[in-house]
């Protein structure tokens, strides 16, 4: 059995306001409240040739994250309060909070829409960085557990 203080990198995820599904006016008093929290694993990428980032880049505003097998995404709604107002339990877009979330099945990717192209810049750059970050200690956490153990955690056992 493995060290608990040996325990694989914790994927990060990027959480995402949403518009509600059943919004009819442009009034944002009107919106429901929702987030979708999506876990950044080694799959999950920002792919360019999905928008005009490709062709055009310095005149696209928008990012798509996607993933091969779907995305890893739950949403989080607000509840409703009888004075009207909106309770948004920000913890339950958290790693270990499952209560109040519903899971996002076949969801391939996600297209995000950005005031200019510096924001979206700005989004890709980070989502990259953070990335990096998991990508890179998940390769030192094999090293290290090749080191220590003798085996790969990918490898399968026989």
């Amino acid at each position: 059995m493995a060290s608990p203080y040996f325990a694989r990198p914790r994927e990060s995820a990027v959480v995402l306001p949403l518009r509600s599904q059943e919004q009819t006016s442009a009034d944002v008093t009107d919106q429901v409240l929702s987030l979708m929290s999506i876990i950044l694993d080694v799959d999950t990428k920002i792919n360019p040739r999905r928008c005009q980032c490709h062709r055009q880049p310095e005149s696209c505003t928008y990012a798509v994250i996607e993933r091969e097998k779907g995305l890893l995404a739950r949403r989080v709604e607000a509840e409703r309060t009888n004075n009207g107002l909106e309770n948004l339990n920000l913890a339950a877009v958290g790693a270990y909070q499952i209560d109040g979330q519903v899971v996002m099945r076949n969801v391939k990717r996600v297209r995000i829409k950005f005031d200019s192209v510096a924001d979206r810049k700005n989004f890709v750059s980070t989502f990259e960085s953070v990335r990096k970050v998991y990508v890179n200690s998940l390769e030192r956490h094999e090293q290290l557990r090749r080191l220590i153990y003798g085996t790969s955690m990918f490898e399968s056992e026989s």
